[in-house]
């Protein structure tokens, strides 16, 4: 954050005096000014940042290991809170990232929780800084003073946004009243308590292998980001290191599986960097559940590779007709009355539009259910997804083809939201 709008500008024509200014735009920092050989004086400042940077990744490393709610946002993330949190009035966007962890949450929410927990006071700090960078002359001098008072007090040189630590902490306290505490079952019989549990099966049945294992304790909800991670190719470093560190890092909220489905498909880079976290983090938790689901055809990839040692040889299966009733369970909204699955069948908000081939009128279906939604509740916001070119299968009897599909989201302006699966190609009409 000390950094996200500095401008370094380096003069080095011959015509003019070599020198650098580095302007960080925050009012208690002036602007620096370094004069000399640049030849000499670059080197020196590249070095220093790079010395910065580590130490940041240090910090924030031990950070997210003494506040365990932080691993639930990305460093991105992190600094949009500490923003807006700090201003004293969450946008809706900030609000709605913070509902991850208490439902709902409000600005009445921030509020009762910034008065439990005050920031640490600045004044001193500022004043300390002051006389400590007046008394340095050398670039990279003064530069090692704002670092080491920013990493001392955030809050003295950013005096609109939260520290690492105060926003950890507000993230417990909210996290702390969620009424609904996620317990699951984890089946001994077939799983491992205290070590990763490799699943290998086809790369068609890796869904419902994770929904058969989530399915042991029905009434609980279904699970979320923050338990299952769906990896590609594209998934980051940063994104398998957050679900590892939900894993491992003890905390008294629930006892959650956490399962990450094709493993595999992760990058070469992904998957080092992906065990090297996993040899750090397992001695801080000896009772996590960990599930790592991958495609059979792909066992030479790197996850299955290092985790052979871990394999299931039983791989988690439910009848289709059990899964269904699972997921009717779970998606049938109880009150649809306030609610715009009111209009749809068995008051369900989650539905499947699919056909044998193409040109039936599958747009037109969905274009009719959002116009009885209109009708119902007002304008909805219509939403369409690209297609992942996963395939699902058809419940109904007359037809057992496998279909492409891609997502239309309808969201109402309502207490809840509607979300529709149309096939791209292909259909009868269905509902799970």
């Amino acid at each position: 954050m000390l950094f996200r709008s500095w401008l370094a500008h380096v003069y080095c024509s011959p015509e003019r005096e070599s020198r650098v200014l580095i302007d960080f735009s925050l009012g208690p920092i002036p602007v620096l000014e370094g004069q000399g050989d640049m030849a000499a004086v670059l080197p020196g400042l590249c070095k220093i940042m790079e010395s910065f940077l580590e130490g940041w990744k240090s910090f924030m490393y031990e950070k997210r290991l003494q506040h365990f709610y932080l691993n639930y946002y990305t460093a991105e993330q992190l600094v949009y809170l500490c923003t807006e949190l700090g201003q004293g009035m969450p946008s809706q966007d900030a609000l709605m990232m913070l509902s991850f962890l208490k439902h709902n949450c409000t600005e009445r929410d921030v509020l009762r929780v910034s008065g439990s927990e005050l920031p640490p006071s600045s004044r001193q700090a500022i004043s300390d800084f002051q006389v400590m960078l007046d008394g340095e002359k050398d670039l990279t001098a003064q530069l090692e003073c704002i670092w080491d008072c920013y990493m001392n007090n955030m809050g003295s040189l950013l005096p609109n946004c939260l520290d690492i630590d105060t926003l950890g902490g507000w993230l417990k306290s909210l996290a702390g009243w969620e009424s609904e505490q996620v317990t699951r079952d984890f089946p001994r019989d077939l799983l491992y308590v205290g070590q990763p549990n490799l699943i290998t099966c086809p790369r068609s049945e890796v869904l419902a292998s994770a929904l058969a294992i989530y399915m042991n304790s029905p009434n609980q909800p279904l699970p979320t980001f923050d338990e299952v991670l769906l990896c590609t190719p594209q998934t980051t470093a940063e994104q398998v290191g957050l679900f590892l560190r939900r894993c491992f890092i003890p905390c008294s909220g629930g006892e959650k599986i956490y399962t990450m489905l094709y493993a595999d498909e992760l990058s070469y880079d992904v998957s080092c960097r992906a065990e090297d976290l996993f040899q750090h983090l397992q001695h801080y938790n000896s009772t996590y559940r960990l599930i790592i689901l991958c495609n059979c055809e792909r066992e030479h990839s790197y996850i299955p590779s290092v985790f052979s040692q871990y394999k299931v040889h039983m791989i988690p299966q439910r009848p289709l007709a059990e899964i269904q009733r699972y997921l009717q369970h779970h998606y049938r909204v109880a009150q649809p009355s306030s609610s715009a699955a009111s209009v749809f069948k068995d008051n369900m908000c989650v539905g499947i539009v699919s056909s044998k081939r193409a040109g039936v009128g599958k747009m037109s279906h969905a274009k009719w259910d959002l116009l009885s939604v209109k009708n119902e509740w007002g304008s909805p916001c219509q939403v369409s997804c690209p297609s992942h070119k996963h395939l699902v299968k058809k419940n109904d009897s007359d037809y057992s083809q496998w279909s492409e599909v891609r997502a239309v989201r309808a969201v109402c302006r309502t207490q809840a939201s509607l979300e529709m699966v149309c096939l791209a190609n292909p259909t009868s009409v269905s509902f799970c």
